[in-house]
């Protein structure tokens, strides 16, 4: 879920941790901004499950899912996470279409928070302070992947990890680096509502960026 950044995965650590197991971590991290998770994959599928549903046009799905409030709708979706995990999946046996309004609604609806809460999470990390006793091990070895991808990671840094996510409106970057003179910095990036254009410019550059971020802080 964090190397490959698949959606698909973290619906599946939903399900086999629990929800209310991994809301908690909210609460224990002090994560005053964060909403609650819920299921990305079955989010995408809203649309489509309201369609079959009710035979309602796109406007009418943009609509009436633009008017809910977020309990509502994490109901749903997790109505629909149900529903695909017991094999019913009736709802999705054409072509899946998702136009671009209707993407920008789930975009919207993903679990918010701020670079603050983020930054708590990356010093947690950092810190060996984000798992029970025995687990900062095996949380580093997955978040610190650029470490095994690219030697002079390795060269430069003792701990590197990161975690990206984007959407076709979100670009967002949290990462945590530690130098070997034990010098740490976590660095976060959150942007909202970029153009097209903005979204392949700042794609491109985010690694140049962060690169100068850090060799100046480091």
């Amino acid at each position: 879920m964090i190397k490959f950044s698949s959606n698909a995965n973290t619906d599946f650590l939903i399900e086999k941790l629990g929800a209310d197991s991994i809301n908690d971590v909210i609460t224990d991290l002090e994560l005053e901004n964060h909403d609650p998770v819920y299921p990305i994959v079955s989010a995408l599928l809203t649309s489509t499950y309201l369609k079959q549903q009710n035979d309602w046009s796109n406007d009418e799905i943009k609509a009436h899912l633009q008017s809910m409030s977020m309990d509502g709708y994490r109901s749903l979706v997790w109505e629909i996470h149900d529903k695909i995990k017991q094999g019913g999946q009736e709802f999705n046996t054409g072509q899946f279409s998702f136009p671009k309004d209707l993407q920008r609604i789930w975009s919207d609806r993903l679990p918010n928070a701020t670079t603050e809460d983020y930054a708590k999470i990356m010093q947690a990390i950092s810190n060996n302070e984000a798992t029970i006793p025995g687990g900062d091990k095996i949380l580093r070895e997955i978040m610190e992947w650029p470490m095994e991808l690219y030697e002079s990671n390795r060269e430069m840094y003792a701990h590197f990890g990161a975690k990206g996510g984007s959407t076709a409106f979100v670009l967002n970057q949290a990462l945590y680096v530690e130098d070997h003179n034990g010098k740490k910095i976590e660095v976060v990036i959150f942007t909202e509502g970029l153009s097209f254009i903005e979204q392949i410019k700042m794609n491109r550059s985010m690694n140049s960026f962060l690169i100068k971020v850090l060799n100046e802080h480091l």
